[in-house]
Parts: structure tokens; C-alpha cells; sequence
């Protein structure tokens, strides 16, 4: 999922906008990676030994779900952009 947006925003955005855009869904790939190391130990461990650990993993939960959405929204809004200027007339 995370190479589909990289990819579609590296299509879709202006180079000068994607080069800095395409690092939000990468952010969403570490913290996805982080949550799921975290509610593994936790698991493992039966959440007795670190219970403050489910909390940091809420957040990484929170987190990446947030960029996820800002990354969405930031790509279709691109789209919407891109298809006016390529449907107004030419300019002279």
C-alpha cells in the first residue's frame, strides 16, 4: 500500500510538492512497523511487564492513521488540480 501511494504521488503531485509529499506515506510505513513490533512484545509478554506500551502504540495507531488520511486527502486534492487546470482553456 505504501509503494501505491509513494508511487501515485510521485504521478499525480508537481515534483516540487511530491519531492516532500511522498515522505507521508513512508512516515505511515515505519509507524505501521513500530505499532505492530510494540503490540507483539505486548502479546508476548501478556501486557503485564510494560502496560504503558499499549499507550505508545495508540498513539503510533493514531499517528499513522492521521497521516494516512492527510496523505489521501493531499493526493486527491492534487488530482482535483490537476484535471481543472488540464479541463480550463488555454490561456493566451
Amino acid at each position: 500500500m505504501i509503494e501505491m501511494f509513494c508511487f501515485a504521488i510521485t504521478l499525480i503531485c508537481r515534483p516540487a510538492f511530491a519531492r516532500y509529499w511522498v515522505w507521508l506515506p513512508v512516515a505511515v510505513g515505519v509507524l505501521e512497523l513500530g505499532e505492530n513490533v510494540l503490540l507483539a512484545y505486548l502479546a508476548w509478554t501478556g501486557g503485564v511487564v510494560a502496560g504503558g506500551l499499549a499507550g505508545v502504540a495508540a498513539c503510533f495507531t493514531f499517528t499513522k492513521w492521521t497521516l494516512a488520511a492527510v496523505s489521501l486527502i493531499g493526493l486527491l486534492l492534487s488530482l482535483a488540480r490537476r484535471m481543472v487546470a488540464k479541463s480550463s482553456p488555454a490561456r493566451d
